[in-house]
């Protein structure tokens, strides 16, 4: 492109298109003047783009940080700076990595207390070790100290990377990439009135690219000799401008909302699984992050945090035919942890389609249920009521992994651990009086009937060095969850078979507490950062119980007394979510509600986990129940012996039994509707209404000054666009082919030609006719501009001052005759 437009340069051109159509811009009188200006509206361009994407970060207040528009100029000075030295690009990054992480850790150690800025540095360090810990070890965090940690980096790398790319590469790209992801992924999760910041972002983001592109091509001209005016680029400026104006206001009046695709649906869900994968691992790290507006489809990860506000979309998530409805179970949760639940060291096998069998429940008092699901988003996880007994795809089972304990003999004696279980440690302290050459059957005959040998290591002479053990497991998987072997796609169902408890109250009463030996081990272990207070409560809760089944109901009575609500602050990163949850906040959502029976019954020595899944739904009318994402819910199972694993509901708000999870046929849909917000609290989940129509960009229920800067943008700039042609249009001009360009500039808007057709002289005649008052001096410019153009003749000074006394004397007559053919008009 850039050879033809040279090309066509050094070709003879008519009067009406002098040289390229180019030359008869003014030239700057100072030209390193002109780049130094050139440089610095990359700079101001560059700085608005970045600025606009941490503005967006900073209006949605996920968390409290320092001024992350000063740490994005710092970096956008420091990769400017850094690239103007002419030095190997390795060890300028290196320089910048210092700068960078020295303004970072600045700027970071605001995130934590006041004090000394050493002592924040260390707790800072200290808070971001105990992220990095959970990430890597699959644990949970809601330390909000991290985040705001790493905004404050991206910010910083934002500007530094995008000043390095556009003053060193000489190109945008990267800069627009990673900030259009940054914006984008920000607003994925903000309500539709913050996306008005992306209009700003497209605008000046078009701008830098127009104005990098216009860079280049004078570069270009300059390199093959193509005269022109460096003015040439603020026009083209001024276009690129208001066509990126007109571009983004008229997406502004697009719809947000298309209709669905189908032939697209299945290319979106397998672009999208990976970015849900990401985000479970987001929500586990990230726990204390608010919701700002309903995420449709909620995950049910390995790990299910103690989260602050959350929000709840009405996107329908499956439909479910059923004869009886029923909550649907996505998994359990066996491991409780100060941040929330986790599924803990788990095993997973598979078993076909015809392996039902194998999945069957070996209790009493069980009614099976059939279910036929249709999903609504694509998941590997069957929901389903209860256990799960037949399904008709091929299946993996999730369980537990049985602790394993390691028996070590040292000098006599074998090292245990105090949170061992009874007969383990009944164990450790009986083997060293055996005979430390027990051969293996040996050792199997002593170990108790819950036990089994796992490994003997022997040492020199066959003495036993360390012995492990492990806990034998129920007779039947005690599944946490039950999947599909492959991923299921939208409008794909499966047929389930599952078995629910119907047993009484009175069979659960007499059911006893003699609990096998793995559901000890599994479901009765608490962390020991539970604070006292907690067992305290349990204790004085229970202390009128005589059975599990009565501690279970004096707990989940208590906890009906407690308010609930979905707008709530998360834990503190160093406090425990249910000692918060019923000593601080006293109000929560479902998943505060149910670990908080869970852990209580734990302390009461019931075992108990959560479970995590929808409730029943709507009745549709024909058998048919419609579960939506604000259907999703948590509850507490309880496990009885001879019955296994019972339902009960804490959550205020709900049905009124608390044992068993079951509704009869008399019982409203709205009873038995289940989800994340109880009848009496639930909102409407509508998004806001906008004045562009339905689904447009400017929300109607809040100001948004969006618009007003866009309108102020655009007068100033077409003021100063006019201020600056205005005054091109009367400074003197440099030469005979500036004068010439700006006469037939002038000429053409007030009706006198030139025409493509005429040459210079009849130009001349024909204004002179039109002027004859003027006409001397539109001889001389043309009579000037001939010999410049076409004759090769280098102007001389007295013939540059005459052509100038020529063009001051024309050029207000030429303004004065288009007013008054604009007035004619």
């Amino acid at each position: 492109m850039n050879v033809a437009v040279g090309t066509m340069g050094r070709r003879r051109q008519g009067p009406g298109s002098p040289g390229l159509g180019l030359s008869w811009l003014p030239r700057l009188p100072l030209p390193s003047l002109g780049a130094s200006l050139a440089e610095g509206l990359n700079l101001v361009l560059l700085s608005l783009v970045c600025l606009i994407v941490v503005w967006s970060v900073e209006r949605a207040d996920w968390t409290p940080t320092p001024a992350l528009g000063q740490v994005t100029l710092l970096g956008v000075v420091t990769g400017w700076l850094l690239s103007r030295v002419r030095f190997h690009a390795l060890t300028l990054h290196l320089m910048a990595l210092l700068l960078g992480g020295a303004t970072v850790f600045w700027y970071g150690a605001q995130l934590v207390d006041g004090g000394p800025l050493e002592g924040a540095l260390d707790r800072l360090v200290e808070r971001l070790a105990l992220w990095y810990t959970a990430a890597v070890t699959g644990g949970i965090s809601n330390d909000a100290v991290p985040f705001g940690f790493l905004l404050v980096l991206g910010a910083w790398l934002l500007g530094y990377l995008g000043a390095w790319s556009v003053f060193r590469w000489r190109h945008v790209w990267v800069p627009l990439v990673v900030a259009g992801f940054s914006i984008l992924t920000n607003l994925s999760y903000l309500p539709a009135y913050h996306y008005s910041s992306f209009s700003l972002f497209l605008l000046f983001g078009l701008l830098l690219f127009a104005w990098l592109g216009i860079r280049r091509r004078d570069q270009a001209w300059e390199g093959q000799r193509v005269r022109h005016s460096p003015w040439i680029g603020v026009a083209s400026l001024h276009d690129a401008f208001w066509f990126s104006f007109f571009l983004v206001l008229v997406a502004a009046f697009l719809p947000l909302r298309a209709e669905r695709v189908d032939a697209l649906r299945g290319v979106n869900e397998y672009l999208r699984w990976p970015v849900e994968e990401f985000r479970g691992d987001f929500h586990r790290l990230f726990a204390g992050l608010p919701a700002r507006k309903p995420m449709p489809f909620r995950q049910f990860d390995d790990a299910l945090p103690f989260q602050g506000t959350i929000q709840l979309s009405d996107e329908v998530a499956l439909s479910v035919k059923a004869s009886r409805p029923s909550y649907l179970r996505a998994r359990s949760y066996a491991t409780y942890t100060s941040k929330g639940w986790v599924a803990g060291a788990t095993q997973v096998a598979r078993l076909d389609a015809q392996a039902g069998k194998a999945l069957s429940v070996p209790y009493r008092q069980r009614e099976e249920v059939r279910q036929q699901v249709t999903l609504n988003f694509s998941t590997q996880l069957l929901m389903a009521a209860g256990a799960v007994q037949q399904v008709g795809v091929p299946l993996e089972v999730e369980t537990p992994v049985l602790p394993t304990y390691v028996l070590s003999f040292t000098a006599g004696r074998t090292a245990v651990s105090p949170s061992w279980p009874q007969d383990v440690l009944e164990l450790a302290a009986a083997l060293p009086a055996l005979e430390v050459s027990l051969t293996d059957d040996g050792l199997r005959d002593v170990l108790p009937s819950e036990l089994e040998l796992v490994r003997v290591e022997r040492g020199e002479g066959g003495v036993v060095q360390r012995v492990l053990v492990a806990r034998r497991g129920p007779v039947v998987a005690d599944a946490l969850s039950v999947r599909s072997s492959r991923r299921l796609a939208p409008d794909e169902g499966y047929v389930v078979t599952s078995s629910v408890s119907a047993a009484t109250p009175e069979e659960l009463r007499q059911a006893g507490e003699r609990y096998p030996a793995w559901v000890r081990d599994l479901y009765l272990h608490l962390p020991q950062t539970l604070p006292e207070r907690v067992r305290e409560l349990a204790r004085t809760l229970t202390q009128d119980a005589t059975t599990p089944y009565d501690k279970a109901l004096a707990i989940g009575s208590y906890l009906r007394t407690l308010s609930y609500s979905q707008d709530i602050p998360p834990p503190a990163f160093d406090a425990d979510g249910v000692d918060t949850f019923l000593f601080v906040n006293r109000t929560g959502y479902s998943d505060y509600f149910a670990s908080a029976m869970a852990v209580l019954l734990r302390s009461a020595g019931v075992p108990a986990r959560l479970a995590a899944g929808y409730g029943a739904g709507e009745d549709r009318g024909d058998g048919v129940y419609l579960v939506r994402d604000r259907n999703s819910h948590a509850w507490t199972e309880v496990f009885f012996p001879d019955y296994g694993w019972v339902d009960f509901e804490p959550t205020p708000g709900r049905q009124e039994r608390l044992h068993p999870i079951s509704f009869g046929k008399t019982e409203t849909a709205a009873a038995a509707s289940g989800g994340g917000v109880p009848p009496e609290v639930s909102e409407e989940l509508e998004a806001p209404g906008f004045f562009f129509g339905a689904g447009g960009f400017w929300p109607r229920t809040r100001w948004s000054p969006v618009p007003w800067v866009l309108a102020v943008l655009a007068v100033a700039l077409a003021g100063g666009a006019s201020s600056l042609g205005l005054r091109w249009l009367v400074a003197v001009p440099s030469s005979p082919v500036e004068a010439y360009a700006r006469m037939t500039l002038l000429s053409r808007w007030a009706g006198l030609g030139p025409c493509a057709w005429q040459t210079p002289g009849e130009y001349a005649r024909l204004v002179g006719r039109a002027m004859p008052e003027r006409s001397p001096e539109v001889s001389l410019i043309v009579s000037a501009y001939s010999r410049a153009r076409y004759g090769a003749k280098v102007t001389t000074r007295r013939e540059q001052e005459v052509v100038q006394r020529a063009w001051t004397a024309l050029r207000w007559r030429l303004l004065l005759r288009l007013l008054r053919r604009k007035r004619d008009e």
